[in-house]
């Protein structure tokens, strides 16, 4: 049975889903250790296979939720010693449950998959000694675990991970086999969010304000975090502002088909965003719907490369610019969503078979037998 291990909600978590939905086709065991951080909050697809950790906690709260860490790992040494018999693998994700884990594996001899979907010092913004640390315990477990994942080839170097590492790069393609229904000419113009709703250098405080100050936009929001409470407050004074809370993905997928535009702003505020390698650039092009994503990110220069979206520079002024001028040119938003879905058909289509059921089935369990 494999173990996976994730300091989050599952609900939303459309790259776990697929690595789930690989084992379930070849009829393999496995269980998720998940920080159920809302109550309110249900994964029922795959609710008889997860232990929640329950301890209320906002998304992005950084220092602020030390003692849940604290308490997180406690939970996840427990979880391993009363299912040491049954695990033969554990799939960590991410520096805050992955080193725990890593130990506990490495005490009772059961091999470690460490999965980097970010890099933690610069996605939690800590700075000089604290995100060296962190950084250098990345490449450690990299050279030391069984099979190390990242989500872009680019990120060898953010994550410091060197030469000799069992590496496998798993981009964040769904696993969708979706109709790319034409965008339709409906007023306002509606843009959409699916994901985790960061409080800040998201762009998402921004696109509020825009919204309800201007009747020509009108805004869908799924997902849970830390702006969650700000979202809800603009939803109720304005009906051009809709939030549906945390769901789970194909029925996130269902709610941006029905919008015109993809948001997937990341400031460059944050240092982990220069290397961004978000679901969003994925679930544009399989929806045929165009990305509205921020200069100087790697989803920013695929979209003005294939000209499938906007990248536009940080802040408020330059994202309104840029509706502006879709809002005068709807023929621009059909055309750039025909070319994502073109993209998506040529280049990606395929790549959940490929990567998915195929590479990381195969060599996850390869190593797992060659560190038992």
């Amino acid at each position: 049975m494999r173990l996976f291990i994730r300091s989050i909600e599952v609900a939303t978590d459309s790259r776990l889903a697929r690595y789930v939905q690989a084992l379930e086709r070849r009829g393999s065991a496995y269980k998720i250790l998940f920080w159920q951080r809302d109550p309110a909050v249900q994964s029922s697809r795959i609710h008889d296979n997860l232990i929640p950790f329950r301890r209320s906690a906002p998304i992005g709260a950084r220092w602020g939720n030390l003692v849940g860490l604290v308490a997180w790992n406690i939970a996840i040494v427990g979880t391993v010693w009363r299912l040491r018999r049954e695990i033969d693998s554990i799939h960590a994700v991410d520096l805050d449950s992955a080193l725990t884990a890593y130990l506990a594996g490495a005490l009772l001899r059961i091999p470690v998959i460490v999965d980097f979907y970010d890099s933690y010092p610069d996605s939690r913004g800590l700075r000089n000694t604290a995100a060296r640390a962190a950084r250098k315990l990345e490449g450690l477990l990299a050279a030391k675990a069984a099979l190390t994942i990242i989500a872009d080839p680019t990120r060898r170097g953010q994550h410091g991970i060197r030469e000799g590492a069992n590496l496998l790069v798993v981009e964040n393609v769904p696993a969708l086999a979706w109709a790319a229904d034409p965008v339709d000419a409906d007023e306002p113009l509606t843009l959409g969010y699916l994901g985790n709703l960061e409080a800040w250098h998201r762009g998402l405080e921004d696109v509020l304000e825009i919204v309800a100050s201007d009747p020509r936009y009108r805004l869908v929001v799924a997902g849970a975090g830390a702006l969650e409470g700000r979202i809800r407050l603009a939803a109720a004074t304005c009906e051009r502002i809709v939030f549906h809370g945390a769901v789970e993905h194909r029925a996130g997928m269902a709610l941006m088909a029905r919008c015109h535009v993809i948001l997937g702003l990341y400031y460059l505020s944050v240092e982990n965003h220069r290397f961004a390698a978000p679901n969003k650039y994925y679930e544009h092009l399989v929806l045929g719907r165009p990305l509205l994503t921020s200069r100087g990110t790697p989803p920013g220069a695929k979209v003005e490369a294939q000209r499938t979206g906007w990248a536009v520079d940080d802040g408020a002024r330059s994202i309104r610019g840029q509706l502006e001028i879709l809002a005068a040119d709807r023929n621009a938003i059909v055309a750039a969503g025909r070319r994502a879905r073109a993209v998506w058909d040529e280049s990606f289509a395929s790549y959940v078979e490929a990567n998915i059921h195929g590479l990381y089935v195969l060599r996850s369990a390869a190593a797992a037998r060659k560190s038992a």
